[in-house]
């Protein structure tokens, strides 16, 4: 029985490997494809801004059980097609782990329809990050992860400043997820 979770976990972990070069080969060629008119276009003005996003999520952790938790999202918008973030969760799974979790990401906003300063869009990210696990107080159960994911979701604005980012995510060690934050735009000075 040991043997044959030791298995899975291994093969899920190549996958998860083979999923986030995939992942990082995919915003490579956008990249590469869009030109000058393309990937870091700037739009009306080219201003930058902070984005800050609070939210909950949800994800199918390798371990049995669901995790829940609640999600701290930072990004910074270089252009109007491309964004860094740093993603921050603490997630408590159903069957007693709780995770912390922060990575770093590069987002590309493909599609976007409205004006430049308020427009809704479809987005895609890969991140890598550092993940934590630990089940009761016990310090010997605590276990540590990369982590690697790709997530896609649409950012729906409600106001010129304020917006709401319904997105799903697949991955190691998360293989599924989806979730919701709502964020507040900041623009920068010039």
């Amino acid at each position: 029985m040991r043997a044959t979770k030791k298995n899975l976990r291994s093969e899920a972990r190549q996958k998860a490997r083979g999923l986030g070069k995939r992942a990082c080969l995919f915003f490579a060629l956008l990249a590469l494809a869009g030109g000058s008119g393309g990937l870091f276009a700037q739009g009306a003005g080219g201003i930058q801004y902070w984005v800050l996003d609070f939210g909950v999520g949800s994800s199918n952790v390798l371990v049995d059980g669901m995790s829940f938790g609640l999600i701290l999202d930072p990004k910074l918008a270089l252009t109007p097609r491309v964004m860094l973030g740093n993603r921050k969760a603490i997630n408590f799974s159903t069957d007693g782990i709780v995770a912390l979790e922060t990575q770093a990401y590069l987002r590309w906003n493909f599609l976007r329809a409205g004006a430049a300063h308020n427009a809704a869009g479809i987005f895609a990210q890969c991140g890598l990050g550092l993940l934590a696990a630990y089940r009761g107080a016990d310090v010997k159960q605590t276990r540590g992860s990369v982590l690697l994911d790709a997530a896609a979701g649409v950012t729906i604005p409600m106001s010129s400043r304020w917006h709401i980012e319904p997105s799903v995510r697949v991955g190691y060690p998360f293989i599924a997820g989806a979730s919701v934050t709502a964020g507040l735009k900041l623009p920068m000075r010039q």
